[in-house]
């Protein structure tokens, strides 16, 4: 028997309107275990809880869920409200029990032969990286502004932009028979700040252009462990436009249209051919 202990934090958009899943087993065939969801901040409303693809309570905000299991196959969350703008974040935890698959083989990282990683949905299909969500976390008029001077010593005001990109990250795990022995979907997100030329009114458009994924395990100090730490290391390559709509204005001279002529062509007559 393994046992396994999962922490991370979450953090979802208030306007995601499907659940988000934070752990689902793949090639392991009985998982018992125990799961605990803090629900720190919301929408609004409560936080759904989905055990086995199954709702099972309703979190309010500051409270925490906390329940064990016999027979686990995923953990999804919703997060809804009327607060469309906000975010709503918490922290997670599980502890699972689980019989490792006899036929995959995998007794220690020397068994495993490669690790691959990927962009997915929630379901672990792989997606591509102009599919990810990329967006401004605050709106256009609450967005503040900074006064910054150029390298030729002009001041210029500035406007903090602050981008968030989330998704679904699956790593897949093969034996040296090439054979896929493990499948894990992890969520993720990474919220970043910029300084430009946006000032209120103005739309920013986000595009995710390009994503790599790199996956490494990291053997145990101890030999006799069985524990295996895997790295994920994901690089994303973003577009990011700022959009207004502006008035132009040309200066030109009043004039009148110029008479209409049309020029006849004739063709000529033809001539006769020399007798």
């Amino acid at each position: 028997m393994f046992t396994d202990c999962i922490c991370c934090s979450f953090q979802i958009l208030c306007e995601e309107k499907e659940r988000s899943t934070l752990w689902t087993s793949f090639g392991v065939g009985h998982i018992m275990g125990s799961v605990c969801i803090e629900f720190k901040r919301g929408c609004g409303q409560p936080l759904d809880v989905f055990i086995n693809d199954q709702k099972v309570t309703s979190v309010s905000e500051g409270n925490t869920f906390s329940a064990t299991f016999s027979h686990l196959q995923s953990v999804e969350i919703m997060c809804a409200g009327t607060d469309t703008t906000g975010v709503c974040y918490g922290e997670f935890k599980i502890n699972v029990h689980f019989e490792p698959d006899p036929n995959c083989g995998l007794h220690s990282h020397r068994d495993i032969k490669k690790i691959d990683c990927f962009l997915s949905d929630r379901y672990g299909n792989p997606i591509s990286s102009t599919a990810l969500p990329c967006k401004e976390l605050t709106p256009s008029e609450e967005r503040t502004e900074f006064e910054v001077r150029t390298p030729e010593g002009k001041k210029i005001t500035l406007q903090r932009v602050e981008i968030v990109k989330q998704g679904f990250v699956t790593v897949e795990i093969f034996n040296c028979k090439d054979q896929l022995c493990r499948k894990c979907i992890s969520s993720f997100y990474e919220i970043e700040t910029f300084f430009l030329c946006a000032p209120p009114g103005t739309i920013i458009e986000c595009e995710i252009t390009q994503a790599d994924c790199k996956a490494h395990i990291i053997p145990p100090i101890d030999e006799c462990s069985l524990c295996v730490k895997i790295v994920m290391i994901l690089q994303l390559c973003q577009s990011i436009t700022v959009f207004a709509n502006v008035f132009i204005e040309l200066q030109a001279a009043s004039c009148q249209p110029r008479e209409k002529t049309i020029e006849r062509f004739t063709c000529p007559f033809p001539t006769p051919p020399t007798q």
